[in-house]
């Protein structure tokens, strides 16, 4: 019985060491991030329409996200680690300098975004928001 008891536990050992997943390359997490940076921006874009609001510059925008791996997370803000905060204020500049250009173009104008970006992060979940304002600029300089 003893020997059963001690074969069981190390097929236990075996089976927890199959179940760790797998150390990402730098390859494989900057691809996974680029999956990701591309569903973020597609998200944005598809909710920047034409409303009133635009004109000064209070259209709202929100994205709701999944990224379980914290490096992936990290990987797309272009963070040398995987972040510790829960919640982080960008301006659009900062925002766009990691996400890329984020503008779309509606009838007769221009969108682009404006004010700060707010993202938040729960590492615990694996869960994301990334929420602002955007608007036209030609109609906001006025």
């Amino acid at each position: 019985e003893a020997r059963s008891i001690s074969e069981y536990a190390r097929w236990l050992e075996g089976e927890v060491a199959a179940s760790k997943p797998k150390e990402m390359s730098k390859e494989e997490i900057r691809a996974a991030a680029g999956r990701l940076r591309g569903a973020c921006v597609s998200g944005i874009k598809k909710q920047m329409v034409w409303k009133p609001s635009c004109k000064t510059g209070g259209a709202k925008w929100s994205y709701d996200g999944v990224c379980a791996d914290p490096v992936i997370f990290g990987a797309l803000l272009k963070l040398a680690a995987p972040p510790k905060w829960n919640a982080q204020r960008y301006t659009v500049p900062e925002f766009e300098a990691f996400i890329g250009s984020i503008d779309a173009s509606v009838r007769y104008d221009d969108l682009e975004l404006v004010g700060n970006v707010n993202v938040r992060y729960q590492a615990a979940e694996g869960t994301f928001k990334m929420s602002g304002s955007y608007g036209a600029p030609r109609h906001m300089s006025k």
